[in-house]
């Protein structure tokens, strides 16, 4: 209960298929849309998906600011014969949530870019809980995400994440940021890749007086790591 009835239907050959995608609950439509497939002219497949609905009834009513009334997936990429995969487009909305995102993986998996936005939070940074897994409940006033790449314009990626106002029972804390930056490349036909990652959590408060002595109001670090194709 409540009473629930999911439909996917399509017919055809992958070269050029079409699934319809239902599903309602109650006899009330909760998501719909269709996801295709599409042989190219070089060989490949083109792939994309575009679901809508209200997904709120389908959780606990504390839920329901987070997701509000629609929530929309959109995706539309093409992998080609020789196993390259460009993702054009990711789009993921709901009212608490904006995600936009783009990928290029070359044929032995490594990127070509990557492109990764988004933004979480309600109007006026009111509070909103997360639709997390475990019994303790989790706010946020905010948060922000900013990731890239690009090899044709230089090695480099970058990384920069901000949390704000985070709420739980047993901890909290003002301000989360993780930034991170370091470089993508092929030398001499070997993989590599490298990372500099800085973060800083401030106006920490851990429930447990222990734990809150240990740390004190602010924490700061830095994490370097390095991947070499083969080691």
């Amino acid at each position: 209960a409540p009473s629930a009835a999911l439909t996917i239907a399509g017919e055809g050959p992958l070269q050029d298929f079409a699934a319809n995608v239902a599903l309602e609950t109650d006899g009330a439509p909760r998501l719909s849309g269709q996801v295709t497939t599409k042989g190219t002219d070089q060989g490949g497949t083109a792939f994309a998906a575009d679901l809508s609905g209200n997904l709120a009834p389908l959780f606990l009513p504390d839920y329901a600011a987070f997701f509000g009334d629609s929530v929309a997936l959109v995706v539309d990429g093409t992998r080609s014969a020789d196993g390259q995969l460009d993702l054009e487009k990711l789009s993921l909305k709901a009212r608490a949530l904006r995600l936009d995102g783009q990928l290029s993986l070359a044929a032995d998996g490594l990127p070509e870019r990557f492109s990764l936005t988004g933004d979480l939070g309600l109007p006026g940074s009111e509070p909103v809980l997360l639709p997390l897994a475990g019994a303790v409940e989790t706010r946020i006033g905010g948060a922000d995400l900013a990731l890239g790449y690009d090899a044709s314009g230089g090695e480099g990626w970058s990384l920069r994440t901000t949390i704000t106002h985070m709420q739980r029972a047993d901890f909290s804390a003002e301000r989360l940021d993780l930034s991170g930056s370091g470089r993508i490349a092929r030398g001499q036909g070997t993989a590599l890749i490298g990372a500099t990652l800085n973060f800083d959590a401030s106006g920490l408060q851990p429930a447990d007086p222990a734990l809150a002595q240990a740390l004190g109001g602010r924490i700061t670090g830095l994490a370097i790591g390095f991947w070499r194709q083969g080691d």
